[in-house]
């Protein structure tokens, strides 16, 4: 379904895109049947790229994750243990 909803959606007026399908889609999301969920979810992850979050989420979005590495803990993970390994091989 995602990939024939990207074939149906870039040719599609904007206006017809929000109006029709969005509204649907937002509203089956709220069903009972859990397939029908997962199949909204899922167009409503392929919509996000052809009609941008805001759109298809709302406005009003804020950053909530940011990258960053894991921190390793110096004691367990230090150059001491490395040490005490490479002397035993």
């Amino acid at each position: 379904m995602a990939s024939s909803l990207t074939l149906i959606t870039e040719p599609c007026a904007q206006n017809v895109t929000d109006s029709l399908l969005l509204l649907q889609l937002l509203l089956s999301v709220r069903d009972v049947d859990d397939q029908l969920v997962v199949l909204s979810l899922n167009a409503l992850a392929t919509l996000v790229p052809v009609l941008g979050g805001d759109l298809v989420i709302g406005e009003g979005r804020q950053q909530l994750f940011s990258r960053c590495e894991p921190k390793v803990c110096c004691s367990k993970f230090g150059k001491d243990n490395n040490n005490n390994n490479n002397s035993d091989a």
